[in-house]
């Protein structure tokens, strides 16, 4: 069994892909915000096909702008996380 550290030099340790949120509430949100974008990119399609393409590099931009956000908060709660440890051991 690889130690913590090995998992983390060889790159195994990925928690986004961990993140999967199951509740009823995220996946009602989750389905109806599908619903919405669907329905727009077909009245898009149907007005004008440019403006189609425009809004999906719009959503695609958004994915982009999750992830970095997703980094961040990961970046933060490991640093809190880290500092607790430290506290509950020199803090006794």
């Amino acid at each position: 069994m690889k130690t913590i550290l090995e998992e983390l030099y060889l790159g195994n340790l990925r928690p986004s892909e961990q993140v999967n949120p199951q509740s009823r509430e995220y996946r009602e949100v989750r389905s109806k915000r599908s619903e919405k974008i669907n329905c727009l990119m077909e009245h898009l399609k149907e007005m004008e096909p440019t403006l189609k393409k425009e809004f999906t590099e719009i959503v695609d931009m958004e994915g982009d702008e999750d992830y970095y956000e997703m980094v961040e908060a990961f970046t933060v709660g490991f640093r809190l996380g880290a500092q607790i440890m430290v506290s509950a051991i020199t803090d006794g």
